[in-house]
């Protein structure tokens, strides 16, 4: 199973202002996330990996604004079983940024990477 595509530049304008020809300040760069599985359904279980990945941000009114291109992957593990005391319960297994790669979505100086750990229970 190949679950592709979700492209965010289909519904994407170029975010200016028509009376000053500034960015708006709500744009996001053209991103990619592909989902590929295998499922072995003998076992009642699927593995499989993510990717996401973001171009460089440059449609911005300061240099602060600015993002750099990224790539975040991760791994998973899905076993519901169909018989026996665990049946009808499910257990999710995952890696989230398997190479802990840092990087910002949002213009905000806050990374990702640093936001998971600074706002969880870790």
């Amino acid at each position: 199973q190949l679950g592709l595509l979700s492209v965010d530049d289909v519904l994407k304008d170029e975010g200016r202002d028509d009376d000053t020809g500034e960015f708006s300040g709500n744009l996001f760069p053209s991103k990619l996330f592909i989902d590929a599985a295998l499922k072995r359904p003998m076992a009642s279980l699927s593995v499989g990996a993510r990717a996401s990945f973001a171009d460089g941000f440059t449609q911005a009114n300061t240099a602060s604004q600015l993002r750099d291109a990224y790539n975040v992957d991760g791994l998973y593990a899905v076993w519901p079983p169909t018989e026996g005391a665990l049946k009808g319960t499910r257990l999710d297994l995952g890696v989230d940024n398997v190479a802990d790669e840092d990087y910002e979505v949002i213009s905000t100086g806050v990374s990702e990477l640093l936001s998971r750990w600074t706002n969880s229970d870790h």
